[in-house]
């Protein structure tokens, strides 16, 4: 009997290990995580365009591929990761804004909304990764 509590207990504490060990990687780690804090002045000529809804404009200087900046609304803005989330890390798997309020993915051809980041066409089943935005005046920020 002592034999057996003793198999079962190790059994037990391997078990609480691997669900331990596998819980830890949460679901929103696919795209690697870049700390960034920063802004654009949507009244100056390079991002004037961004301030009409439907219209979006790249920062290639923040996120991890990229970021994607869309105007929802007048005065509201969202932010999106450019890299697909279907394979994050592979060399040229960014998203690419195709037309609008759309984002296509020109290795795997998902398609993404501006609006929301939700997919519109497959493979990827995770949608882009959202990043915050806040609007200060002119001065919007984008931060994560």
């Amino acid at each position: 009997m002592k034999y057996y509590l003793t198999n079962l207990s190790k059994i037990f504490g391997i078990s609480i290990l691997f669900l331990i060990f596998f819980n830890a990687c949460k679901e929103d780690d696919y795209i690697p995580i870049v700390n960034f804090n920063y802004y654009i002045d949507v009244n100056s000529v390079a991002y004037n365009s961004v301030k009409i809804p439907g219209n979006a404009v790249y920062l290639d200087a923040a996120g991890y591929k990229g970021v994607i900046i869309h105007c929802n609304y007048t005065n509201e803005y969202v932010a999106f990761e450019r890299a697909c989330p279907y394979h994050a890390e592979t060399e040229g798997a960014v998203v690419n804004i195709d037309g609008g309020s759309t984002a296509k993915c020109p290795l795997c051809k998902s398609e993404f909304s501006l609006y929301d980041g939700s997919v519109l066409k497959g493979p990827s089943e995770r949608p882009l990764k959202w990043y915050n935005t806040s609007l200060q005046g002119s001065i919007l920020y984008v931060y994560n």
